[in-house]
């Protein structure tokens, strides 16, 4: 699944270089460039460096809501409950999530959860006798977002794919 589907890509990505523009710093962005999700195995060893922009956190955290929203046409009934779930929930991340949790979603890997939903079931493991969480049932929605890697003054973006889960139905 790709972004390109999405019709306003060029304003999205827009957003991104004006953010790079203002630091003085270069932009790419890579059209149809997804972030490969690997798992390494025994023995792989690499390193990265790249520091942690918060302007460029939250505008991916903004980019996937814009996909979201754009996606609510056209769409059931349950489709929409859950779409529009998932922007809440992102939209409160912006607000009010701290810097790790922005940056858990903008630069990690495979599936997210959201802090609320882990730390439900993690109080629920707690309060258990065998530490084991009651059962959580989780809606996933996958959405493709843009995610930038900022490395000396260069942003270098693209688009990532995942799975975002929601655990409450709120």
């Amino acid at each position: 699944m790709t972004c390109d589907n999405i019709t306003n890509k060029e304003a999205r990505i827009e957003a991104f270089k004006k953010i790079a523009d203002a630091k003085g710093y270069s932009f790419k962005y890579t059209e149809g460039a997804q972030e490969q999700h690997k798992t390494p195995s025994s023995g792989d060893f690499e390193t990265r460096q790249f520091h942690y922009d918060a302007l460029m956190v939250d505008q991916s955290i903004r980019d996937a809501i814009i996909v979201l929203e754009e996606s609510l046409t056209d769409v059931d009934a349950a489709a929409m409950s859950r779409k529009q779930g998932l922007v809440k929930k992102l939209q409160r991340l912006l607000e009010t999530g701290s810097a790790y949790e922005k940056a858990v979603f903008s630069l990690a890997s495979d599936s997210y959860y959201f802090p609320e939903d882990v730390n439900a079931m993690a109080a629920s493991a707690a309060q258990n006798k065998d530490s084991i969480s009651s059962e959580k049932v989780f809606s996933c929605e996958r959405i493709c977002y843009v995610v930038c890697r900022c490395i000396g003054t260069h942003q270098d973006c693209k688009d990532m794919c995942r799975w975002v889960c929601n655990g409450a139905q709120d």
